[in-house]
């Protein structure tokens, strides 16, 4: 199993988050849940030799010297790394972050609506589209397995109670 930390950092996971360590501790971004999830997202995506961005990660992390190019591949390999674990955490965050927090004198409101948190949520997801669309594009790759996919509430078309 790998370890997050060789890839991104916990802080760099809250950051894109928004939050701090007290929502979102090191400890629980350290469970094995989202090592597996960014695992499989790794070796899931090949590229038409069947190549990963686990062994793409793995070779350029061991070269002493980069190219331009794969500098760029390296940094945006890290970067989805990041988005990965991100959204990875999405589904139960809302049950962690304080909305609203107050010292006695001061308070501050962060998510001041169900939408604002839901926007987060989206934007991040996004962006890691983005990142793995890229990624794609760069190395000629199709995806395996298609790991990240945050959780949503849909109403049902009709009343399960009455019909």
């Amino acid at each position: 199993m790998i370890t997050i930390t060789d890839y991104t950092t916990y802080a760099d996971v809250r950051a894109v988050l928004g939050i701090d360590d007290l929502e979102l501790s090191d400890a629980t971004l350290g469970l094995t849940t989202y090592a597996s999830v960014l695992q499989r997202t790794l070796r899931g995506t090949e590229d038409p030799s069947g190549k990963s961005l686990y062994t793409y990660y793995d070779e350029l992390d061991a070269k002493s010297t980069l190219t331009d190019d794969e500098d760029t591949l390296f940094y945006l390999i890290k970067e989805f790394c990041t988005y990965t674990v991100a959204v990875a955490c999405l589904p139960g965050l809302s049950l962690l972050v304080k909305k609203t927090e107050s010292d006695g004198k001061a308070t501050a409101t962060r998510f001041s609506a169900e939408s604002t948190f839901k926007d987060v949520a989206e934007n991040v997801t996004q962006k890691w589209t983005d990142l793995k669309n890229e990624i794609l594009s760069s190395i000629g790759a199709t995806v395996v397995y298609n790991s990240v996919t945050p959780l949503t509430r849909v109403a049902p078309a009709t009343d399960v109670v009455t019909g």
